[in-house]
């Protein structure tokens, strides 16, 4: 997983400093939505990064949609993990001063 981790953040990456316009990369994963999202969270933690915040979108949707009269679900699962590197911002940033909309990480 850990290898995993450091090759979607590497692709990232690369993708930034290749790319400025287009900062979103698409994975798909197999297994149950409990278990990637388990796994990501552990690969972030396991490079030694801290998650800042972890982001309840589907809920929010579903919270505020009563609100403005949208019965259309979004998502059935939708979260987002905020975390931070200071090593891998210096990179992407120094490669190009616009990825600064980048940071912090969120992977969703």
């Amino acid at each position: 997983m850990k290898k995993l981790f450091l090759l979607a953040l590497l692709a990232f990456m690369a993708g930034t400093a290749i790319a400025a316009e287009n900062y979103t990369v698409i994975f798909k994963a197999k297994g149950s939505y409990e278990e990637v999202r388990d796994f990501i969270r552990m690969g972030i933690e396991s490079e030694g990064l801290v998650i800042n915040n972890i982001g309840h979108i589907a809920d929010m949707l579903e919270r505020t949609g009563k609100d403005l009269g949208a019965t259309k679900k979004v998502y059935e699962y939708g979260e987002q993990f905020e975390f931070c590197s200071a090593t891998l911002s210096r990179t992407m940033m120094e490669a190009d001063p616009h990825a600064i909309v980048l940071c912090p990480f969120i992977i969703s």
